[in-house]
């Protein structure tokens, strides 16, 4: 029996199989045994260098290496301790001398930590937004302006096939409902079923 999360894994291969895009056809599977957490990846040849690509891209990368937008390790903001691998338990790496392991089997701290990496993702998560949101050039209609509207999110026209144009209309405005979300009408004045967002129109120019 595992004694904790990522102490023991189980590594096999399967295959071959009839080959896939890129020619792979054998399959490299990893699975926790105490958390049955399971990673697998195709392979075009089995090959001991790429049984250790997977094992350190896999396994190794997604539980130690710090994360940018927490600077913390998802297995420790999960288990409160950081993974020590194999190598760190027969000969003590700098990490540990130092006394990194002491730091990390500290879990009265998780809690705290959990909740410095929520705020240290939520910090960026606003500040990717408010640069994206700063370059996004906002568009609104009014009662009364025609527009296009995008074919492609309905059933296709029938007999044009992918040489459907990518825009019909024009239509007009008929109400607007706020939140980019209008209601549009026919020429003829007749209403278009559903409403329709921004994303999906654009102004039809005479």
């Amino acid at each position: 029996m595992a004694p904790r999360p990522f102490a023991q894994w189980g590594v096999d291969l399967l295959g071959p199989f009839p080959p896939g895009p890129g020619q792979v056809k054998y399959l490299i599977v990893a699975i926790d045994y105490y958390t049955k957490w399971v990673e697998a990846e195709p392979l075009a040849s089995i090959s001991s260098a790429n049984c250790q690509k997977f094992m350190w891209r896999q396994v190794v990368t997604r539980t130690s290496p710090p994360q940018s937008s927490t600077d913390e390790t998802p297995f420790g903001l999960t288990y409160g301790v950081d993974t020590v691998i194999l190598v760190e338990v027969g000969e003590p790496s700098p990490r540990l001398l130092l006394g990194g392991g002491n730091k990390a089997v500290k879990k009265d701290l998780i809690d705290e930590t959990r909740q410095m990496a929520h705020l240290t993702e939520t910090a960026i998560k606003q500040m990717i937004a408010l640069r994206y949101n700063g370059k996004v050039l906002k568009r609104s209609l009014g009662e009364g302006d025609l527009v296009l509207r995008r074919n492609d999110i309905r059933l296709p026209t029938p007999g044009e096939g992918k040489l459907a144009a990518n825009w019909e209309g024009p239509y007009r405005v008929r109400e607007v409902l706020g939140k980019g979300a209008y209601k549009l009408e026919s020429l003829d004045g007749s209403e278009v079923p559903r409403t329709w967002n921004m994303a999906n129109l654009k102004w039809f120019y005479s």
